[in-house]
């Protein structure tokens, strides 16, 4: 009898801290062509797969705490791990500590484009590539506005001519305001010095978008210093009924020598252009087809995919 109690308590405590964990994530199996070095490659694969575990505690007085475990999840041994954060939080303060994954934020202005390809405009193809850093991040919610101030310690993409990634430590202050249906981002970083010629750099980023009910656009701009080529990217999405259609444009500017930076050979111009179609099946399931086309680049010509995809 005793024993029998002791495991009912124990299964009571368990199925307590599962409720409070949310587990959400996305699998999508695609058709695909994509122009990697000389060769296309052509196929089929798990082109999307992510599982998310997220838990947050009341700790009293208007403060909470939250966690987030993602990991890479798209079959056979391709498992590996994303993000991982815990998060503070009030109505007055948000502190942030983790390790993540960070894009370009110039990809706010593509408005939810379905635009998901092998290669991607936002894989250091045109625009910078991810960067895997651990953080700590402090933002100040003023309203519309919101004030973030973070440190990051990590690596990144060692990109291509004109890129400017590095790896080390940087600093950033960025600010966010949305208001109905305007939004704009803003966020300055500082690169440290004792990595790479590339290092010790300033970068710039602004992003705006605005949706009109029936269309939504966007735009955003990127600059550095130590004569590193500049970034713009631009976006449409339409929502049709179940289908969402968008268009997105992104352009790095022609690049130059740059001693003080590291390039030692000029690149041209490059250009990626996407043009997509999601079509929802139901609420979480979605058939997905587009097409990317690139120019002044001479291991990327132009790809497709072809993707059906279940989110949980």
């Amino acid at each position: 009898m005793k024993k029998t109690l002791i495991a009912l308590a124990a299964v009571a405590v368990v199925s307590t801290s599962f409720a409070q964990v949310a587990i959400t994530g996305k699998l999508g199996f695609a058709i695909q062509a994509s122009p990697v070095l000389v060769n296309k490659v052509r196929g089929m694969a798990i082109s999307d797969g992510d599982i998310n575990f997220t838990a947050s505690e009341d700790l009293g007085g208007g403060m909470k705490a939250s966690v987030l475990s993602a990991m890479q999840l798209r079959g056979r041994n391709n498992i590996g791990a994303r993000n991982g954060t815990i998060t503070l939080s009030s109505k007055d303060l948000v502190i942030t500590a983790g390790a993540v994954e960070v894009g370009s934020s110039l990809t706010n202005a593509w408005v939810s484009a379905p635009a998901s390809f092998v290669s991607g405009p936002d894989n250091d193809t045109v625009l910078d590539g991810v960067s895997n850093v651990d953080l700590i991040s402090v933002t100040l919610p003023l309203g519309a506005l919101s004030i973030t101030g973070a440190y990051t310690d990590g690596s990144a993409t060692a990109g291509a001519a004109g890129s400017g990634n590095g790896a080390g430590q940087a600093t950033q202050l960025a600010l966010a305001y949305k208001t109905g249906a305007l939004s704009l981002t803003a966020d300055v970083t500082n690169t440290s010095a004792s990595v790479a010629a590339a290092d010790g750099g300033v970068r710039t980023r602004v992003t705006g978008t605005y949706d009109f009910g029936v269309v939504a656009v966007g735009a955003g701009f990127q600059m550095k210093n130590k004569n590193i080529a500049s970034q713009t990217s631009f976006g449409i999405t339409a929502p049709l009924g179940a289908v969402t259609v968008g268009l997105t444009h992104s352009v790095r500017a022609a690049q130059a020598i740059s001693a003080e930076a590291g390039i030692a050979a000029a690149a041209a111009e490059r250009t990626g252009t996407t043009f997509g179609a999601s079509y929802a099946l139901s609420k979480t399931t979605s058939l997905y087809a587009g097409i990317a086309s690139y120019t002044g680049i001479a291991t990327d010509d132009n790809e497709y995919r072809i993707r059906l995809m279940k989110s949980f």
